[in-house]
């Protein structure tokens, strides 16, 4: 699944920031009229000073491309709210609310942003305060998207091959905030334009105030709402197939001695244990699991005993926790269930 972390957006964004702080800075000076630079030789001295403002302009222009591009990174970086740490904790369920909730915002920062602009553009002008508006949308806009996408890679990443049965809406998810994506992108653009006129205390030309228009007007949000929408009831629907798959799994294998009925315990501690050790887990990992299971829930049932037969829920419990995509839960129970297990016969 492709990631696609607004870099141009952004990039804009920081340029629009970079043309409204740098106002006049580049009037100081004009260049002599081309008549001029024809027609005259230069002297020794004038041919010096030109070289000297010629190797200033270049180091300027180096410095304010350098500006510009640390500017950037670091915006990308500040727009990321996305806490990886914390994130990685979050169950399959936490994790789709999550980019449930990050589209909402999308969409309705989309809205907010075709209102204003519309608002901004109907007396057929935009004043530098209107302006400042509709670029914090944008940026709201930006993101909304940013994060959204940001929490679809990482559910990929740690559930994708768990809810593999689904995840091509998600993708299909993802081609949506895209096409909102190149929405906010042309936005910026225009953006641009209008700052260049306010800042010459020009009027923003009728022509870039159509667009405008134009542009809020081809938005539509209502493909990405059924999308996510399909999704989420999808993923629903997936996951209480997994939890009914893994329980109605019957048993494969008997253990011939309460021995060999401990050491399959084990074996379902350290097959979870490794499958959880990458910070991803497969829909074959949760089969072979629950498999296991089932194997060691029959072996305590036939060497019974209080020990054997508590540990019994504790591994029903692990495995449905696994099914949920709730992987540091499990995790905690298989600790727990080890601890219990007692030493390794």
């Amino acid at each position: 699944m492709k990631h696609n972390p607004l870099f141009n957006i952004i990039s804009l964004l920081v340029i629009l920031t970079t043309l409204i702080t740098m106002t006049g800075c580049d009037k100081t000076t004009e260049p002599p009229p081309a008549e001029d630079a024809l027609t005259e030789t230069p002297t020794p001295d004038a041919q010096a000073t030109i070289d000297i403002v010629l190797t200033q302009t270049i180091v300027a222009e180096d410095e304010f491309q350098g500006a510009v591009n640390e500017a950037v990174e670091a915006t990308i970086t500040a727009m990321s709210a996305l806490d990886e740490e914390n994130s990685s904790d979050m169950s399959e369920e936490e994790m789709a609310a999550e980019i449930d909730q990050a589209v909402n915002d999308a969409e309705n920062a989309s809205e907010q942003l075709s209102t204003a602009t519309n608002e901004a553009a109907a007396d057929g002008s935009i004043t530098q305060e209107e302006a400042d508006e509709i670029e914090a949308l944008v940026s709201d806009l930006a993101y909304a998207i940013a994060l959204a996408e940001d929490l679809i890679y990482l559910y990929d990443d740690v559930y994708g091959e768990l809810a593999i049965e689904t995840l091509y809406l998600l993708t299909e998810l993802e081609d949506d905030l895209d096409e909102l994506a190149a929405f906010a992108t042309d936005m910026v653009e225009l953006l641009i334009i209008a700052e260049e006129a306010l800042d010459e205390g020009l009027l923003v030309a009728e022509d870039v105030i159509a667009q405008f228009e134009q542009v809020v007007s081809q938005v539509d949000v209502t493909g990405l709402t059924e999308a996510k929408n399909a999704w989420v009831e999808a993923r629903q629907i997936e996951a209480e197939d997994r939890i009914e798959m893994i329980t109605n799994m019957v048993p494969t294998e008997a253990a011939g001695t309460r021995r060999e009925a401990v050491l399959s315990a084990f074996n379902y501690v350290d097959t979870v244990r490794a499958a959880l050790e990458d910070g991803t887990f497969t829909l074959a990992e949760l089969q072979s699991i629950g498999q296991l299971g089932a194997n060691v829930q029959a072996n305590f049932a036939q060497f019974s005993g209080p020990l054997l037969q508590n540990r019994s829920a504790e591994i029903s419990s692990i495995t449905s926790m696994l099914a949920r995509g709730q992987l540091s839960q499990a995790l905690n129970g298989l600790n727990q269930l080890e601890s219990l297990l007692g030493k390794r016969p």
